[in-house]
């Protein structure tokens, strides 16, 4: 071989060795700014959040006074659940002319559903005379 040849060998191995080294660092670089964005945007990400819970804690704050705000407004949870049933299934009472063996039973549910009266589980739709077999009366009164 001639000299000329192994210089020109010599050469292009150097040029390989400096274009690995090259894309290792490139490569190093991006991998490091790529784990900087995820920290970045796992900041940014935890600041909106907390953001947010600040705004949706603050906008409750200002609806009633510190006192009533924790409790409900004074309201207990059942009252706060029963208050809601009302006007989301309001309840219907028995009469004499509409379901009278309901009147007074235990069993009496009585909401409406989507247009539908459920009167009780046992009975959805109502027992049609006055003497229901599974009437359930609070022995209590």
């Amino acid at each position: 071989m001639e000299e000329w040849q192994k210089d020109f060998l010599a050469t292009i191995e150097l040029v390989t060795i400096e274009c690995e080294a090259l894309f290792k660092n490139v490569n190093q670089l991006l991998e490091d700014l790529v784990e900087e964005g995820k920290e970045s945007l796992d900041d940014a990400i935890g600041d909106f959040e907390n953001i947010i819970i600040a705004e949706i804690e603050s906008f409750f704050d200002s609806l009633a006074p510190e006192d009533l705000n924790r409790e409900y407004f004074g309201l207990g949870v059942q009252d706060l659940e029963e208050d809601i049933d009302l006007y989301l299934n309001p309840k219907v009472e028995p009469t004499l002319e509409r379901h009278p063996a309901c009147i007074g039973c235990n069993n009496y549910h009585g909401r409406v559903y989507g247009g539908n009266l459920l009167v009780c589980a046992i009975h959805p739709y109502g027992w049609l005379d006055e003497n229901c077999p599974d009437r359930c009366e609070n022995s209590l009164n």
